[in-house]
């Protein structure tokens, strides 16, 4: 009976104590849960201040480095206020000022304009979207930014108006920052870079230029790998696409223009191969793309045609295409009338010419029809208004 007793004494106890655990469990449980459910701005904003402190309120080595593998806050937070600045909340129709220091959501739309007797080398508007990684906005502009999941580590500056200033640290991870228009978007950017933006009668038209570091730029049957300090470039597009005009203002850069798809003959596997072309033009001060889009009814697919042209006007090389098929492409035009006219003279053959009928005078006057324009200065000398 005495054994019993204990025994059940013992087992009493054994269950106390599970008890005690598991309540401290559960209590522990709810904690978590309760931290998790918390992602209110309020919290956001307490993330964004402990990243402004960081490194040096880390508690350890990995902390340190985890906090500084991120290159954004979770809000942008205005650092600066010199004039008319203003927001426009996701969601929300109208315009409210901005205060300088507060936090404010992704997803929103800024402007501002420098106004009254303030600092002229002080930009009117200051945003900070993470250590080090500002826009800016100097004079007058507008810019939002497109909304982000929470804790994703990407950011998209959308251009509406005026002129906008860029600068990331030399660290920014590949991708991580961009820069988008309705026709083209900059990506990599790392350094100082500045925008201008302007809607046109016809669609829109925009100055890329790097002040320190590189970006890469892209917009539809174009890409440019690499821009680098001092390069400039203007883009026009019109509204519907079908028409992009690129210009270089300043410095030399390489344009990776598309050619189109051409099928070859791989000898290794004895098999044809569509095979994407495209050609790296070096773009100078003056020198000039062109590209033009028709839809064509009968391809059901886009017709493209891409010129370049050099600092005089005169056309370089030409080609026309239909997206993706390999049997509708020209080849180069250019090249191919400047070969057949000089081996012509060369070889004294006066009946291989008949098919062209063209001379280089004749030729050059088509160069010059093609590059001119009333809004091209590529052709005739004339200056453009700087968007700066």
């Amino acid at each position: 009976m005495v054994a019993k007793i204990r025994q059940a004494a013992f087992v009493g106890t054994v269950l106390c104590v599970c008890a005690v655990f598991a309540q401290d469990e559960f209590d522990f449980l709810e904690d978590e849960a309760a931290a998790g459910e918390e992602t209110s701005t309020e919290e956001q904003v307490a993330e964004t201040v402990a990243e402004d402190e960081a490194p040096t309120a880390a508690s350890n080595a990995a902390e340190q480095g985890k906090r500084s593998a991120k290159p954004f806050h979770a809000l942008v937070r205005c650092t600066r206020v010199q004039g008319e600045v203003q927001i426009m909340r996701p969601g929300a129709s109208d315009w409210q000022n901005v205060e300088e220091g507060r936090y404010y959501p992704m997803g929103a739309i800024f402007k501002a304009r420098r106004t009254g007797a303030v600092l002229p080398d002080l930009p009117a508007a200051e945003f900070e979207l993470g250590k080090d990684a500002y826009v800016r906005i100097k004079e007058a502009g507008e810019f939002a930014l497109r909304n982000a999941a929470i804790g994703e580590q990407k950011r998209t500056v959308v251009l509406r108006a005026g002129t906008i200033d860029v600068a990331m640290p030399r660290t920014m991870p590949q991708g991580a920052m961009t820069v988008a228009a309705p026709h083209f978007e900059v990506t990599n950017l790392t350094g100082e870079s500045v925008y201008a933006y302007k809607t046109t009668a016809d669609g829109d038209e925009a100055i890329v230029r790097v002040v320190t570091g590189t970006l890469s730029l892209r917009g539809a049957h174009y890409d440019i790998a690499e821009m680098t300090a001092a390069d400039k470039i203007r883009i026009r597009t019109t509204g519907d696409d079908l028409e992009t005009f690129l210009r270089g203002e300043t410095g030399t850069y390489k344009v990776k223009i598309d050619q189109g798809i051409e099928r070859r003959r791989n000898y290794v596997t004895n098999a044809d191969e569509d095979v994407a072309e495209a050609l790296d033009y070096q773009v100078t001060p003056k020198c000039a793309v062109k590209i033009f889009r028709r839809r064509s009814v009968a391809a059901d697919r886009m017709i493209v045609s891409t010129l370049t042209f050099d600092a005089k006007g005169k056309m370089q090389n030409r080609r026309v295409f239909a997206e993706g098929l390999y049997n509708v492409n020209s080849g180069e035009l250019v090249l191919k009338q400047h070969v057949d006219v000089a081996g012509d003279a060369a070889s004294g053959k006066a009946e291989d010419t008949t098919a062209l009928d063209l001379s280089e005078e004749e030729l050059g006057e088509d160069a010059g029809d093609d590059a001119g324009g009333d809004d091209d200065a590529a052709a005739d000398g004339g200056e453009e208004e700087d968007l700066f």
